[in-house]
């Protein structure tokens, strides 16, 4: 209203209002533009990552067929191949896990799933979501991770990876130990 008034009592061809108008086009051209092209895209790293892995069972449960369920908790040390070419974003993490599931005590077969905590010498952690297989009779365990997030500088990181595990030894009753591989691309957060 206020500018209606202005524009009736003003000679000039957009009054005050539309010079008001145009000052704010004009400003509002000057503003910087988001495109996605311009926008900063996540880092990807090729994860090639051995680790070593113990592995105690927390309980265990009779269910049918001779199988058994299980609650089991594991700690490992993740150390991730590097080439002068490509420094590794994720060195020397130890870890702990937490999963459940079921399995064959007769033919080691097994399914699982579960949830690690991995850190770095400085308490930085990722979070890790992963489900694995095995057909037993010495087969591998295979089976895929999800990096869910982080702490301190892991904030933001996400990806997936193939795993596979190899069991070793059985050092005493309800530990088993053994090494495993994880392969896949994680993403840093764009900087």
């Amino acid at each position: 209203m206020a500018c209606t008034a202005i524009v009736k009592r003003t000679s000039h061809r957009y009054g005050a209002c539309g010079s008001t108008m145009l000052a704010a086009f004009v400003a509002a051209l000057s503003l910087p533009i988001a495109t996605p092209s311009l926008a900063a895209e996540p880092t990807k790293v090729s994860i090639d990552a051995s680790f070593t892995w113990t592995v105690r069972d927390l309980s265990t449960m009779a269910i049918a067929d001779g199988r058994e369920a299980y609650v089991s908790e594991s700690f490992l040390v993740l150390t991730q191949k590097v080439s002068p070419k490509e420094p590794s974003v994720f060195p020397n993490l130890g870890g702990r896990c937490m999963s459940y599931g079921a399995g064959d005590p007769m033919t080691s077969a097994y399914q699982l799933s579960g949830w690690c905590e991995l850190k770095d010498i400085d308490g930085n952690s990722l979070f890790e979501k992963f489900e694995e297989s095995s057909a037993g009779n010495g087969a591998p365990g295979i089976g895929k991770g999800m990096i869910t997030g982080g702490t301190g500088k892991f904030v933001g990181v996400t990806g997936q990876h193939d795993l596979e595990d190899h069991y070793y030894a059985s050092p005493t009753d309800g530990v088993f130990q053994g090494i495993g591989s994880k392969k896949g691309v994680w993403q840093l957060p764009a900087p």
